[in-house]
């Protein structure tokens, strides 16, 4: 079976790879099953608007594709992975594993992230993707809004693992999770670098879940947004 890379390090390796031609090259492949992009400057766009993998169980991608005029703000500095796109796609209707680890941020002192919650909640509540078991959403500042999506969305009774290291949820969010019956259908859940004290980990763990919580960040840290700084660097 596929199963996710251990990424016990964080996945935050600098990336010196560009590959233009990675979406052609995977569109002459459509028996794809699992899909690993830890480069940059493909057309990311294209990928979550047109491609069709119907076998494809997991994609993988670290860093970030194309600086696409549509996705490039160019006032306030953001560039987005387009989940509204991916979330329209049908053409992965076998999609088990979803992990997604962005650039380092370069949006300022603002928060900004490249997996913002107005993006994240399309994919959550998408109906194209019957089978996502395991999700990553690593440096996302969807914090504790974002625990209540999950929670509103119903992903959670799908989910089998959901890894939301380098993030801002507080002891808020982890009791919004522990309150849900669908959580204890989680084999596994990582909160490590966001912003847990004893009391929200001690919520989770009353629930049944089993937790990584491992280097929560510092007031200091939260307040520099330094969660979304712990990807590539280059």
């Amino acid at each position: 079976p596929v199963e996710p890379a251990d990424d016990t390090d964080g996945g935050s390796g600098d990336c010196y790879c560009y590959l233009q031609g990675a979406v052609d090259l995977v569109e002459r492949m459509p028996n794809l099953e699992e899909l690993r992009l830890n480069c940059k400057d493909f057309d990311i766009e294209k990928l979550f608007r047109d491609v069709k993998l119907p076998r494809l169980r997991l994609l993988q991608i670290y860093h970030f594709g194309r600086w696409h005029p549509r996705r490039y703000d160019f006032e306030h500095n953001r560039y987005e992975y387009a989940l509204d796109l991916l979330a329209e796609n049908v053409g992965f209707p076998n999609l088990a594993h979803l992990i997604f680890h962005p650039h380092y941020e370069r949006c300022g002192d603002d928060g900004e992230s490249y997996l913002p919650l107005d993006q994240v909640r399309l994919l959550l509540r998408s109906k194209n993707f019957p089978k996502l078991t395991h999700l990553q959403l690593r440096l996302s500042n969807m914090g504790d809004d974002g625990c209540r999506e999950l929670v509103g969305s119903g992903a959670l009774k799908r989910l089998k693992w959901l890894h939301l290291r380098h993030g801002c949820v507080t002891d808020e969010g982890a009791k919004v999770l522990a309150a849900c019956p669908d959580v204890r259908n989680l084999e596994h859940l990582d909160l490590s670098r966001n912003a847990l004290t004893a009391e929200g980990i001690a919520a989770l763990t009353a629930a049944g879940v089993p937790l990584r919580a491992d280097a929560q960040q510092t007031p200091e840290e939260l307040a520099d947004h330094q969660y979304l700084r712990e990807g590539d660097f280059e």
